[in-house]
């Protein structure tokens, strides 16, 4: 008999359970009564993060391992956390959602310019922070995504690299009922982001995410947020008054000069 709610992580590989244990400590840091799940190709030498561990046979090391592992979560009511998130804040709410919605996800923070057996408006959902509720038409979508990965892994000799696009498809074509999660619950570190007078409580990237963390939750105002000095230059950010127009032209040439000189910055920028 499957619990109420968990958290669940899927890690093959050395380097991705060590990020899946550093992620599920932030979890358990936040949230100590909800139980988590590792899904993984090798027994990690140390659980303490985990509730539960349970092996992965014949593990490819490629996105599609996640899937199944997923479609096979012991917990009625999931969330799904890439290895690579830190919880800042408690998101047991998610778990209420899941009373009303079978699937809550955040959007992707970028467009493609693939074709899609979608409308065009119908975007592309980040995978890597997902809830959900088993019931049939989740089960039947997820198997659907399976479906769609496999299809094009046995016919592109140049299949899509990451899983986004056929969950895309998969969802699409679901009977599912979906809420999707506003960004503080899926915020990308790795690219500009918007906080709205809310605390970020997933970030999701690499790097020293409990530095960038403390500084994106050091205030609850309006802030824009961007990775690196890389994206504030003219061709990557616009102020749409004529005074900020002027100010992008000579900013953007300095930080160009300067990213040049230096090799580019990689230090994340909280404004």
């Amino acid at each position: 008999m499957s619990a109420s709610k968990g958290i669940l992580y899927v890690a093959t590989g050395e380097r991705y359970v060590a990020e899946a244990m550093q992620s599920a400590r932030s979890a358990k840091r936040q949230m100590p009564d909800i139980p988590i799940c590792l899904f993984t190709d090798k027994r990690p030498a140390s659980t303490d993060a985990f509730d539960e561990i349970r092996i992965i046979e014949n593990p490819r090391h490629f996105f599609a391992d996640k899937v199944q592992p997923m479609l096979d979560s012991p917990y009625e009511r999931t969330l799904f956390l890439d290895t690579d998130t830190l919880v800042c804040h408690s998101v047991e709410d998610v778990f209420q959602l899941l009373d009303r919605f079978d699937v809550a996800i955040a959007h992707a923070p970028m467009r493609h310019d693939r074709a899609y057996p979608t409308p065009n408006c119908f975007v592309e959902m980040n995978s890597g922070v997902i809830a959900y509720h088993k019931n049939a038409a989740v089960e039947q979508m997820f198997r659907c995504w399976i479906e769609i990965y496999e299809k094009e892994l046995k016919a592109s000799a140049q299949p899509e690299i990451g899983d986004q696009v056929h969950l895309r498809q998969a969802i699409y074509e679901s009977a599912v009922s979906l809420y999707i999660l506003p960004p503080e619950y899926n915020f990308r570190s790795v690219m500009p982001g918007f906080c709205a007078r809310q605390k970020v409580r997933i970030l999701h990237g690499r790097g020293d995410l409990e530095s960038i963390a403390q500084t994106l939750n050091a205030t609850n105002k309006l802030r824009v947020s961007l990775p690196s000095l890389d994206f504030f230059n003219s061709d990557q950010v616009l102020i749409l008054d004529k005074p900020g127009k002027l100010f992008m032209k000579f900013f953007g040439g300095f930080v160009e000069l300067l990213t040049r000189c230096r090799g580019g910055f990689r230090k994340h920028t909280g404004l």
